[in-house]
């Protein structure tokens, strides 16, 4: 016996006005807008950038190790920081940049680490959360808080 699918729900509209006006909620917008700006500061930005550009010493190690290591804690880096990383140079810092970016390195996504645990991703829409074994997920040697 043949199966009979439902029909989908597809939306027809005549051009970019006709679907604005029929299909987009500016309210549902508007809560995404803080303080009605979009959420990516593009000035924020470019002074990032250009701080990091005129900085005295763009390879210092112990402000790099230092982002590195934060980011290795799972923590978010603000702009600043991250404009810092792009203007690296240094082959020694760039390379402990790679090490870090490459660990751990796993079929897995790990967020929020927090209290000892992480929820692991797996990519199939299910999540685990599970406990943190501190010397398995520690920094690699060269990354190490100080090292």
């Amino acid at each position: 016996m043949p199966v009979t699918l439902p029909s989908p729900n597809i939306r027809h509209f005549a051009n970019a006005a006709d679907f604005s006006r029929n299909f987009i909620v500016q309210e549902q917008i508007d809560k995404y807008l803080p303080g009605g700006r979009h959420f990516i500061d593009d000035a924020l930005i470019r002074s990032s950038l250009q701080k990091a550009a005129d900085a005295p010493n763009p390879n210092d190690p112990v402000r790099v190790r230092e982002i590195l290591a934060k980011s290795l804690a799972i923590k978010t880096l603000d702009p600043d920081e991250v404009a810092t990383l792009i203007y690296v140079t240094d082959p020694a810092l760039l390379a402990e940049m790679r090490e870090a970016a490459a660990w751990p390195r796993t079929d897995l996504w790990r967020v929020g680490v927090e209290n000892d645990a992480t929820t692991e991703y797996d990519g199939s829409g299910s999540a685990t959360t599970v406990d943190v074994d501190a010397d398995r997920w520690s920094a690699p040697a060269g990354l190490a808080a100080g090292g």
